[in-house]
């Protein structure tokens, strides 16, 4: 006898003519669901096709938003989509709004808007009291590009660029799944919670920087100037623009001479930088000029460097169409440089186009990028329903050209002119020196941090829990690994200096990685820089030798290091160097302490030093810089060996180096006359 009660494996008889297949009844119960293989499904076809089981027994709700369905849409994920239950076929609806739901295996409402100018609103009322919401406005200007789906008023959709997907169960009243799929980026799937966990970590690794975002001003209806009226009247979009500036650019015309409007609605080369963030070729021009990866910030004054802000954002934030001068990010600028140049900031230009990217990513991405510290300031310039999803906090100045303005604020009907960029710019200098950010008024220990807001803690438990998680991180070293120090090191060639800073850096760590700079841009080449640092430290059992590769002191993240003759007079920016090697790099072998001689020749390498001083404590990474080795009262230095070499003393260098780097100078240089 069983001792316990298996479920039946009979099937149900159906009867002929009952109007239901035994496929939909099984369905309908529930078998063979899985909402966790739902919930981690990416591929489109694949997703729409556990979905048909899932619309037999729950809510399915659909809208598109930002742009729905073009050329990658093609017939067999039509096919899949329809087979759902709804009865629209997209193919070729780019740019249309859409909403559809199906309620248990039975359409609740379906509707296509083919009119750009109009977007689509639909609800519901469930027979279990439930009331759902959607909205959807697809490649509209005018109208932000929005696909929301709410019930009983909480917002589900990740409201992204392409089809967005709710499950939700009536019954249980429980959300099963939301994802969009990136009809522009191959079908890209986007869930909100994944980029959720992402803001939030950054705001724990940074207690100290705070975020906030801001939202996009809306094309005025109410109060458009005269000009503003024909750009909606005859729905001058950019691209529209940009194609045909001598008769659309009667706006720009007021601001920027005819000639060099072209110049202006350029969207400058781009390329990905270390961690695939989005990066704009250096150019230099009378109106548009870009440095390190991102557009100049214009009036930028010699005061600042106390507090940075970091705009990040879409084009609005760039400032397509405007000068250097009349960007956001540059009026800004002026108005602390004027106003308030005690406070000491600067104000960084980071954005970016939204073609074909998912700016949430791109400005996540951006984010790792910053070298920003404690008591700086990151800003997100995009859509109200991107910040929502992500939880940023938001400063609204959708409203702004509601207001009654006898200046064009637009110059299309969704870019800012000079006015517009002006009037954003004095809003958020009005929020940032206002009692919630302090600028130049509570001191940086009583401005609010967003991250520290986030779990609901006051100050004292803030430091508390900080003092906590230091206690675990040395208990942590103390007790599971050893202490992992890290030198990095050109060796052009290795010296006895260099010799030096190991074994003085061994002194202070149980282990120690040499990175070996891997760019081939020295005297000599890398492999014989690596062999001789490895034959020089192999005595040592604790040291390890390696490759820097692409990310630590290389043309992609410190080019000035191979142009250091020419740069000693200059101040260059190490940051981006720096950066990487404590986000990326150190935490993949616990690196907790880096080291460097002391630098009393080269300016360049002096600041670099001053870098990894200011940035490697902000991720637990402690810097100590060791005074260099030195023999009759000078230091020892690779380019002092240099130049005893091209002054034919050759035997002089055997003071200053290991024997087995004397004997290879001795291979290459023993026959010089």
């Amino acid at each position: 006898m069983k001792s316990h009660i298996e479920p039946s494996r009979n099937k149900p008889n159906f009867p002929r003519g009952a109007g239901v297949s035994e496929k939909v009844y099984f369905a309908a119960r529930g078998d063979g669901l899985s909402a966790d293989k739902l919930k981690n499904e990416t591929d489109f076809k694949s997703y729409l096709k556990m979905l048909w089981g899932f619309a037999q027994r729950y809510c399915v709700i659909v809208c598109a938003g930002g742009a729905s369905c073009g050329a990658g849409y093609t017939a067999d994920i039509s096919e899949a989509f329809m087979n759902i239950g709804f009865e629209t076929d997209l193919r070729g609806r780019d740019f249309c709004g859409y909403v559809g739901m199906i309620d248990t295996g039975r359409i609740v409402f379906e509707l296509l808007e083919t009119d750009r100018k109009k977007d689509i609103n639909a609800s519901c009322e469930l027979d279990t009291k439930d009331v759902v919401c959607v909205r959807s406005a697809c490649g509209c200007s005018i109208i932000s590009d929005v696909g929301l789906i709410a019930v009983n008023e909480t917002e589900y959709s990740p409201n992204g660029r392409g089809l967005n997907f709710v499950v939700y169960d009536k019954v249980a009243k429980s959300l099963i799944d939301a994802v969009c799929f990136d009809t522009e980026d191959g079908f890209k799937a986007v869930r909100r919670e994944n980029y959720a966990k992402r803001f939030e970590a950054y705001l724990i690794r940074h207690p100290g920087v705070t975020v906030f975002g801001i939202d996009i001003m809306r094309f005025p209806r109410k109060f458009p100037t005269p000009s503003e009226s024909e750009l909606y009247r005859n729905e001058i979009g950019f691209y529209k623009l940009r194609d045909n500036p001598s008769e659309y650019g009667f706006v720009l015309e007021k601001y920027f001479d005819r000639a060099d409007i072209p110049k202006l609605l350029e969207i400058p080369e781009t390329y990905r930088g270390v961690n695939g963030a989005v990066r704009f070729s250096d150019k230099r021009s009378r109106h548009v000029n870009i440095a390190d990866g991102h557009r100049v910030t214009a009036r930028r004054s010699a005061g600042g460097g106390k507090v940075s802000v970091y705009i990040c954002g879409i084009c609005l934030t760039f400032g397509v169409g405007m000068d250097d001068s009349r960007t956001v990010p540059s009026y800004l600028q002026q108005m602390f440089d004027e106003r308030l140049p005690e406070a000491g900031v600067t104000v960084h230009n980071y954005g970016f186009f939204l073609e074909k990217v998912d700016e949430t990513d791109e400005i996540l991405k951006l984010m790792e990028t910053l070298p920003a510290k404690d008591g700086d300031i990151i800003i997100w310039n995009t859509y109200d329903y991107i910040l929502k999803r992500v939880g940023v906090p938001i400063m609204s100045v959708e409203l702004l050209a509601e207001k009654t303005h006898d200046k064009d604020y637009f110059f299309d009907t969704f870019h800012y002119t000079p006015d517009g960029c002006r009037a954003v710019a004095e809003k958020l200098f009005v929020e940032l020196t206002g009692d919630r950010y302090g600028i130049g008024g509570a001191s940086s220990s009583e401005k609010p941090r967003i991250s520290r807001e986030r779990y609901g803690l006051d100050r004292t438990l803030s430091k508390e829990l900080e003092d906590y998680k230091d206690i675990l991180k040395n208990y942590y070293r103390e007790m599971f690994v050893p202490t992992v120090g890290a030198v990095v090191m050109n060796c052009n060639p290795f010296t006895l200096g260099h010799r030096y800073l190991v074994e003085k850096a061994l002194e202070q760590c149980d282990f120690l990685v040499i990175f070996v700079v891997e760019e081939d841009k020295s005297v000599f080449p890398f492999e014989d820089r690596l062999r001789l640092v490895d034959e020089g430290v192999k005595d040592l059992s604790n040291v390890t030798v390696i490759p820097s590769g692409k990310f630590i002191i290389s043309s992609v993240t410190f080019s000035e290091y191979f142009n250091k003759s020419e740069l000693q007079d200059r101040t260059v920016d190490a940051s981006l160097d720096v950066s990487v090697f404590a986000r990326e790099i150190a935490p993949c072998l616990h690196i907790v302490k880096r080291f460097a001689g002391s630098e009393p020749f080269d300016s360049v390498t002096k600041q670099y030093n001053d870098a990894m001083r200011q940035i490697l404590p902000e991720y637990g990474i402690e810097f100590t810089e060791i005074p260099r080795a030195e023999t009759e009262g000078k230091a020892i230095s690779a380019s002092g060996v240099r130049q005893m070499i091209l002054d034919g003393n050759l035997e002089g260098t055997k003071r200053l180096v290991p024997l087995s780097t004397y004997n290879y100078l001795v291979g290459l240089f023993g026959n010089m006359k």
